[in-house]
Formats: C-alpha cells, structure tokens, sequence
C-alpha cells in the first residue's frame, strides 16, 4: 500500500498526476483512485478476500500445472478448509424463516432439502403457526398433513 500511496503523491509523480488534472472527468477518477488508496477499510477487506481465496489460487496452479502432485500437498485438505468454511457460512444464511420461506414458494425444489431440512422446516413452519395463532380451524396435524402435501405437489409438478 506504501508503494501505490508513493506512486499517487504529488511529490514523486507531479508530471502523471497532472494528466489526469486537465478535465473534470479524469479530476474526478484520480480523486476516487486516491480516496481507495487512503482507505483502511478498503485495503483490510481485500486482505480478507486474498486470505479466502489463496488456497483456492495455489491449488488450481497445482491442479492446472503439467507436473504431478508432489507429497505433502492434499488437494482433500484443501477440500476439508472449504468444506468448512462453506458450512459455517450456511449455518449464518441458513435459519427457520428462510427454510420456510423456500418449502412455501412455489418455484423451489424441496430435492433441495438435504438430510432432516424438510422435516424440521415444517416443524419450525407448524411452530410458527401456533405462535401467530394462525391454526384457528385446522388442527396441528392437518396443517402438518398439507405442508407436505404442498411439498410433495412442487416435487412432481415442476
């Protein structure tokens, strides 16, 4: 960051800076240029984003190269961080509202559910239902009875 901050300062480049001074256009460009440099934030969310995708850039070199894997070098390790990572971002997006959100719509699969999602959606959507005193002339079990019936229709309708 040093470096790009030196190469936009007035006192090391006033001929390259003067360039893009002669017209608002290329004035404006050269202000949001500096303003990038000059933000912290900016350069802490790119370290996160090279910190993420490093080990996906060194493997796909490996990967991509002529040569053999050598030893020490597990592509399944790799998978295991990536796994990991995906699956602490699911358990953040993931959540009763969006499940039920998606068994609702009728334009989603509920082939998309994987192991017991489809069970404890309708549970979490059965619960709602009693929370919102929506189940005024309908039992539990009929409501229970037609979420998957829904879900059964959206499976060999589409």
């Amino acid at each position: 960051m040093t470096i790009i901050k030196k190469l936009f300062s007035e006192e090391s480049n006033s001929k390259m800076l003067a360039r893009f001074k002669t017209s608002v256009s290329t004035r404006a460009s050269l202000e949001k240029v500096i303003r990038i440099i000059d933000d912290t934030e900016f350069w802490q969310a790119l370290e996160q984003v090279v910190k993420l995708i490093d080990p996906i850039v060194e493997v796909l070199r490996d990967l991509e190269s002529d040569t053999c894997l050598r030893e020490g070098q597990s592509p399944a390790g790799l998978q295991l961080s990536i796994k990991s990572h995906i699956e602490e971002r699911w358990k953040f997006v993931s959540s009763d509202a969006i499940n039920i959100a998606f068994l609702l719509d009728p334009a989603t699969n509920t082939n998309k559910f994987m192991g017991d999602d489809m069970n404890k959606t309708v549970k979490a959507a059965v619960e709602f239902a009693e929370r919102a005193n929506l189940l005024h002339d309908t039992s539990e079990a009929l409501f229970t009875a037609a979420l998957y019936a829904f879900a059964s229709m959206k499976k060999g309708g589409r």
